[in-house]
């Protein structure tokens, strides 16, 4: 048979029989507390939170203000010194015009009306201890937490709130089912805290001290990692041992998301770990390789590209450039990908010709005589490279080379024209076929900012030429070609010949100057108006017209059979052609050779030639 309920009251006008009537908000059903567990009907000055902030068996302290808190407390203070800790319900998902106010006479908190259906039904009657008084601050109370109470009513609403309240204390249990659900909380706590970092060990000592299992789970889930709302329904739960059991779910999941978490920060931390091991281990590496007299590989790569740079003989403001980017190299993490790109650099820097000529051999006597070894007639064209060879020994490098454009049809010896001035001059030789180029990029090469980035056809070929001074013959520069996308390769042709500009040719992967000026620039081309007029302006226009037929046999005679001969291994009494056959292909050069390789072919091929070979 339960025990008999008790009244308690607060002041004498508090009677029992002044309780109001409103009905007050029902215990869900599962949390329902057992017989055994009813206490004593307690009338108590509510003190109404936002969220449930404090639990049986634990203490905080609260803030008060000059309104209804500080009533609240003093109420409690000249009486038994309880009062009962009411949490507001979540409303976010309640419906209702939030433009509409609430009656005047419900009860407040913080300064706003709460309706009593916004109430949860089950609080915690707690002790009000000793008030703190902080400089500057607001002044708090320690409230410690003694038992659950459940809301049976409401006695008064003006000027605060007296609640009709049913203490619940819990139970002991001294059962195995108790012991054993106790012992795997621990468990879970102890996994818990191993995996939560600055965590102090008495929170852990304080944990396993507890064997009791309603006051471990609410000393559990008063800790800052539970929420509000998971805090309000444990407090729901009256039967220790389901509690415990709940709480033991809830731990579960946060501790599988932790598990998750620390292994993703493990796999993270491994690889950084691996980074910095072998940082150190490099590190270590350079210092015995120190110690033994050694080099590392990049210390031995950054000393032969600083001896490179002394021995380019690069203008100062080069040379910087390159000291920079050496720097740059030796503080690169070995991995990094920008150690390719700046060797790329300093590679292209260090063997291009700075300061490397080729000296003149000025003959004009062998000039001429290479000329007609070379080609057959052109005389007007002969005669103008020769003036151009006799005013080059007269003013040397004081005379600005000129732009010499050959003009003429396929197969008159334009190409081969600038061979045999190079020759004659003693310089190298280095061609560039503009037929078909659309990019400036092919020109002025491209930025480094772009991947595979490289510098443009005419660095190259001072490259591959290594030398200052080349003469470089830009074979079929009526053939370049626009696009509106990728620049005007013919605009970029202008800095490069122009005699005025060419001093200081910038390419945009070297992003330094280069001297232009001293290369003897020779263009070929097939006809004058496909050129654009500032480019061909800066030309001096040689016409190399068609061979008569006369000249076409000699050139047949002299140079090409003998040339058929030579490659493929040939005889000159073995390999001979009529002029009534050579008059038929005379059409031009490349026809003429093609008739001579035929027939040298078949000659290579008959048996006679097969047997004196084998002989």
């Amino acid at each position: 048979m339960p025990p008999r309920r008790k009244t308690a009251t607060i002041e004498p006008a508090a009677q029992p029989e002044a309780l109001d009537t409103t009905p007050s908000p029902a215990v869900p059903e599962e949390a329902a507390p057992e017989e055994e567990q009813h206490g004593e009907l307690l009338l108590l000055p509510a003190l109404i939170m936002p969220q449930t902030l404090l639990l049986p068996h634990m203490s905080l302290p609260y803030p008060l203000d000059e309104g209804e808190e500080t009533e609240v407390v003093d109420h409690a203070i000249r009486g038994n010194r309880l009062i009962l800790v009411l949490a507001t319900r979540d409303q976010s998902d309640g419906e209702g015009d939030d433009d509409v106010e609430p009656p005047i006479d419900e009860p407040t908190s913080f300064g706003l009306l709460v309706d009593t259906e916004e109430l949860c039904a089950v609080g915690v009657i707690a002790e009000v201890g000793h008030k703190i008084t902080r400089p500057g601050g607001p002044a708090h109370i320690i409230i410690q937490g003694v038992a659950r109470g459940v809301v049976r009513g409401y006695h008064q609403r003006n000027p605060y709130t007296i609640a009709v309240v049913e203490r619940f204390d819990d139970a002991i249990p001294d059962t195995l089912e108790a012991k054993a659900v106790v012992a795997h909380v621990h468990e879970q706590v102890e996994s818990y805290i191993s995996m939560m970092p600055n965590v102090p060990e008495e929170v852990l000592a304080m944990v396993r001290s507890v064997d009791q299992p309603g006051w471990l789970a609410d000393l559990i889930a008063f800790s800052p990692e539970f929420e509000p709302a998971r805090r309000q329904e444990l407090l729901e739960i009256f039967d220790p041992i389901e509690r415990l059991r709940s709480l033991s779910q809830m731990l579960q999941e946060r501790l599988a998301f932790l598990t998750i978490r620390h292994q993703i920060q493990s796999e993270a931390q491994a690889g950084l770990d691996r980074q910095q091991r072998e940082v150190i281990l490099r590190e270590q590496l350079r210092m015995i390789q120190r110690e033994l007299g050694e080099m590392s590989h990049e210390e031995a790569l950054a000393n032969e590209f600083r001896e490179k740079i002394e021995a380019a003989n690069m203008p100062p403001e080069v040379k910087e450039k390159a000291l920079n980017q050496l720097d740059r190299l030796e503080h690169q993490h070995p991995f990094s990908p920008e150690i390719g790109v700046i060797r790329s650099y300093l590679e292209w820097l260090t063997e291009l010709p700075w300061a490397i000529e080729t000296p003149d051999h000025i003959d004009i006597a062998a000039a001429r005589r290479i000329l007609d070894e070379d080609h057959y007639g052109l005389d007007k064209v002969k005669e103008r490279i020769l003036e151009f060879i006799a005013v080059r020994k007269l003013a040397g490098n004081k005379m600005k080379a000129p732009i010499i454009c050959f003009v003429g049809p396929p197969g008159v010896g334009k190409t081969s024209l600038g061979r045999s001035i190079a020759r004659a001059l003693g310089r190298s030789y280095v061609r560039m076929s503009l037929g078909g180029v659309r990019d400036e990029a092919e020109i002025r090469g491209h930025r480094r900012t772009y991947v595979g980035a490289m510098p443009g056809r005419v660095i190259k070929a001072l490259r591959d030429a290594k030398t200052r001074n080349p003469v470089m013959v830009l074979d079929e520069v009526d053939k370049v070609g626009s696009d509106a996308f990728r620049g005007d390769p013919s605009s970029a042709l202008l800095e490069v010949l122009d005699p005025e500009q060419n001093h200081s040719f910038s390419d945009h992967y070297l992003e330094v100057p280069f001297d232009l000026s001293q290369v003897i620039f020779i263009t070929t081309a097939n006809l004058l108006e496909p050129i654009p007029p500032a480019l061909r302006d800066r030309m001096e226009i040689i016409e190399v017209s068609s061979y008569t037929e006369v000249e076409k046999l000699e050139i047949a005679r002299h140079f090409l059979l003998p040339k058929a001969r030579e490659s493929h291994g040939l005889g000159s009494d073995m390999l001979a052609i009529t002029d009534d056959a050579l008059f038929t292909k005379l059409a031009c050069a490349t026809s003429t050779a093609r008739l001579a390789h035929s027939v040298a072919r078949l000659r290579a091929a008959s048996p006679k030639t097969r047997r004196t070979t084998r002989t």
